[in-house]
């Protein structure tokens, strides 16, 4: 995971701390939830182990504890490539009383009152730690975040939580010794109040003693009622760089930056960090700048694609360095002013690599770069040699030709580009004014082509291609136009969509031809989404199609696409229509002749079934009459398929009586009675 965390940082031109609890061994309910290790260091040396309350931790006053210590943050030092080692505020544990009396007697280095002894216990670990990351690696810092507040009621006027005799750490003893390369107090407060930041903040910058300050800011406090809005974090960055000497700050947690809590992100972005700048450098760790990059150029990038603003390795200083990171100014006059290069405004991108894709300018140039380089501790060399860079000219357009026919759904488009542009940026569109919708309106392109995909079937499209690059746009080429040989897309024709009593026989689905297409598929289904598909035709040579027996009562979906030997088209759009309403269902049965039967039960109250059996396809007329032979309801007048049928009849609306019902079915005529009794 650490090795992941350093690659992915570096990428990103980012520092990454590692982050250590020196002391704590176990906490709380980790004791029990979870199997330790055997050769977990509570298991190895129950001996350094100090149980305070639900925690245990290392024994601070033990000289093993602090090699032990030493040793870990050491070790990672060597074997990654982290930029600096830095510690938490866990020290002793609030509420110890004398569970280290032991090593108070055999290892008091002839202490004689217990608060110093422990608090230099605290000290002699910040320095071997110092001492231990330094010599690993002479570039790599080491910080520490004790709490905000040192001593309770220091500075006047603020209260809290007396560190210096609950965790007994010391964190003025570390600065005053120099035994740390930053200093990042929680400072977790806003201004006003008992801990207010206002003075706070000027106080632990006074304590620096030529180390770095980095206050640690509440970010995850944005919103609380006792804190403030994101404006309060900004706010607090624009007094650190006020009061001098201030030279970061870290917020916490991470995850309230991305996740943009009451908007801080945008605040930052938009307003205290909305130009880029470089890490402060350590002067009592390396002041020795590297030398300029040389051979600065415009150019295409060796291994092909786009051009791109290139230096060469810088010679190497008189320290053996040579570069780690390089920072890329941009400028609108060829003769920089005095001090620019101070001014972060005018910082475009801090690169890893020995050359930069720079952004395409805001406006038409020529543009004017320079690049320095930085090493390990951010030293900055001199300016390079001024890059001038020119608008590039507008690229021509090569393939397909103008006037191409009968183009694939999927196609490339090439041209050849200047051999100064970046980027292509690639316009497609209907509009030969390219002032409508867009097919294709993309600007990253690092290469001469273009794949695209997604056209309609016998569309004429019209495209363009401009160069851009660090100097700013060319003009747009002359436009090209192609059309495209995949059929069109199928419109529907007949039964409209949403249309109601759609017949159960002889219905046909037909559509409008399609240009260009040598057949077409349909699909018929019950669902919107085609899993139950009824029909599904394909090389159908006319644009109508007639459908099978339909079911009653029941919605269908259908669609079109049409095909030729450049592919098939999309599906046109989902049409759909309901069969007619009816109380006749079909059943199992395969009958030889017709038949209608007496309804069951008779009598009725206040439905009766009635069944009969169609034996060919005909038109199937069944009604009900009253007593005096009126027609009163009609059960179906419809085509039906051979089969079983059913009907129900519901009389709850009538009076009681003798009713008769009759089944038509071509030549076939049938009558009979039943009784309804309420």
């Amino acid at each position: 995971p650490l090795q992941l965390a350093v690659d992915e940082a570096h990428k990103r031109g980012m520092e990454l701390h590692a982050w250590f609890n020196p002391y704590r061994a176990i906490h709380g309910s980790y004791v029990s939830a979870y199997t330790r290790s055997p050769n977990h260091v509570s298991n190895l040396h129950p001996d350094w182990i100090l149980t305070i309350g639900t925690t245990r931790i290392l024994d601070p006053g033990k000289q093993a504890v602090r090699n032990y210590v030493s040793s870990v943050l050491a070790d990672v030092t060597r074997r990654y490539d982290i930029d600096a080692a830095h510690i938490d505020d866990y020290f002793y544990v609030e509420g110890i009383s004398n569970q280290d009396s032991a090593t108070y007697v055999n290892e008091r280095r002839g202490f004689t009152n217990l608060g110093d002894w422990r608090r230099d216990n605290v000290n002699l670990l910040i320095r071997q730690i110092y001492d231990s990351v330094r010599t690993a690696k002479p570039w790599v810092k080491w910080g520490v975040s004790p709490r905000g507040i040192w001593r309770n009621g220091v500075p006047p006027g603020t209260s809290g939580n007396d560190n210096y005799t609950s965790i007994y750490t010391d964190a003025v003893a570390w600065l005053q010794a120099r035994s740390l390369d930053y200093i990042a107090p929680q400072l977790y407060w806003r201004f006003g109040g008992n801990q207010d930041y206002g003075l706070l903040q000027p106080w632990w910058n006074s304590q620096r003693n030529g180390r770095h300050f980095y206050p640690g800011l509440a970010t995850y406090r944005i919103s609380d009622q006792n804190f403030g809005q994101a404006t309060e974090i900004a706010r607090q960055i624009r007094f650190n760089r006020t009061t001098g000497n201030t030279q970061g700050a870290i917020q916490f947690t991470a995850n309230n930056i991305t996740g943009n809590r009451g908007g801080i992100a945008d605040s930052l972005q938009q307003d205290v960090f909305r130009f880029p700048a470089l890490v402060p450098a350590m002067s009592w760790k390396d002041s020795i700048a590297p030398n300029p990059a040389r051979n600065i150029r415009y150019a295409r990038l060796p291994n092909g694609g786009a051009a791109a603003i290139q230096w060469d390795l810088p010679l190497p200083a008189a320290d053996g360095d040579s570069a780690y990171r390089y920072v890329v100014y941009r400028f609108n006059t060829l003769t920089i002013p005095p001090g620019e290069l101070d001014s972060s405004k005018n910082i475009l991108l801090i690169e890893g690599q020995r050359y930069s894709r720079a952004r395409v300018p805001p406006t038409q140039g020529p543009w004017y770069y320079v690049v320095t380089s930085l090493d390990r501790n951010y030293n900055e060399s001199a300016a390079s040699s001024v890059l001038t860079v020119n608008v590039p000219t507008a690229p021509a357009l090569t393939y397909p030709a103008s006037g191409a026919q009968n183009q694939p759904p999927a196609l490339a488009l090439g041209w050849n580009g200047a051999a100064s542009a970046g980027w292509s940026h690639l316009q497609v569109s209907t509009d030969p004014t390219f002032s409508l919708t867009l097919l294709v309106n993309d600007s990253t392109i690092v290469d001469t082509f273009r794949a695209i995909g997604g056209t309609n079937g016998q569309t004429t499209y019209h495209w363009r291609v401009r160069s851009l690059n660090a100097g700013g746009w060319s003009n747009f080429s002359p436009s090209f136009n192609f059309r495209t040989g995949l059929p069109a897309t199928p419109l529907l024709a007949s039964p409209t969509n949403v249309t109601l009593d759609i017949p159960l026989i002889g219905t046909r689905l037909a559509w409008r031809p399609s240009a260009g297409a040598a057949h077409y598929r349909v699909q018929l289904s019950r669902s919107f989404d085609f899993a139950n598909i009824v029909v599904d035709t394909a090389s159908v040579a006319d644009t109508s199609i007639a459908l099978p027996p339909l079911a009653l009562n029941t919605i269908y979906f259908w669609r079109v696409n049409a095909t030729n030997s450049l592919g098939t088209t999309p599906y046109s759009d989902i049409w759909r229509f309901r069969t007619v309403l009816t109380s006749v269902e079909q059943v199992a049965g395969v009958p030889t002749e017709f038949a209608l039967k007496q309804n069951y039960p008779n009598p009725f109250n206040p439905s009766t079934t009635i069944s009969f059996s169609i034996s060919e396809q005909v038109k199937v007329s069944l009604r009900v009459y009253d007593i005096l032979g009126k027609e009163i309801e009609v059960l179906m007048d419809d085509e039906l398929a051979p089969g079983e049928y059913k009907a129900t009849f519901d009389g709850s609306t009538y009076a009681s009586g003798v009713y008769f019902y009759r089944l038509v079915a071509g030549s076939f005529v049938h009558t009979r009675k039943m009784q309804f009794v309420k």
